[in-house]
């Protein structure tokens, strides 16, 4: 999926890789291990598997289906995104929604120094925390590199990326002028600027999005 990812050139989609189940911590630190280069990968990786209520099920005393989590991953990000920004990351006030336990015990007692060891390698948890629900905690890519290390960079990135092809559509296959050029570099300009001052929801304090302010 990664590589399918890379060759298409003006969005480079972030993927959510799926790993196996009932993982312990060393072996979680392995798989991360696995994953983990210096460039941007491309991807994501949460454990534990989680579980819902069997929607096939006839009885109410049905045990609950295990299933991946790489779609609810992605509905809270969608979530995060749309409510907070294209900057931000998942936090303790954007739980997974419609889920009922996690599938991986092993995870269960994990201690903050456990997670930040496991998040090292390139590995997320999701974790029960009383008072918020089931919460994605942390959000590291496998890459060692700092400027690809966080998720929601890439997410910044590309949305950047995507944004200035898009705008530049207009333009395409049109003859050179210098006024052309000029316009397209105002064009994407502001909006740069604008992130700058509202962010991608025209509602984040000025500078919030770049990680800055003066």
């Amino acid at each position: 999926y990664e590589t399918y990812t890379k060759a298409r050139v003006d969005d480079n989609p972030i993927v959510i890789f799926n790993i196996a189940q009932d993982q312990t911590k060393a072996q979680l630190i392995t798989i991360g291990n696995n994953y983990q280069r210096s460039d941007d990968v491309l991807g994501v990786i949460y454990d534990a598997r989680l579980k819902i209520e069997d929607p096939f099920a006839t009885s109410t005393l049905a045990p609950p289906r295990v299933i991946p989590n790489v779609g609810h991953a992605m509905g809270v990000w969608i979530r995060t995104t749309s409510t907070k920004g294209i900057h931000y990351i998942p936090q303790k006030d954007t739980p997974i929604f419609g889920i009922v336990g996690l599938d991986n015990d092993n995870v269960l007692g994990l201690t903050d120094v456990d997670r930040t060891d496991i998040a090292e390698a390139g590995i997320n948890l999701i974790q029960f925390i009383q008072g918020s629900g089931y919460i994605l905690r942390n959000s590291f890519t496998p890459s060692t590199t700092t400027e690809f290390n966080f998720t929601n960079g890439l997410f910044m990135r590309n949305f950047i990326k995507v944004s200035s092809i898009d705008s530049l559509q207009v333009a395409e296959n049109r003859p050179n002028s210098f006024n052309r050029i000029t316009n397209n570099k105002t064009g994407i300009i502001s909006f740069l600027q604008s992130l700058w001052r509202s962010g991608s929801t025209n509602s984040v304090p000025e500078g919030e999005t770049f990680g800055q302010s003066f």
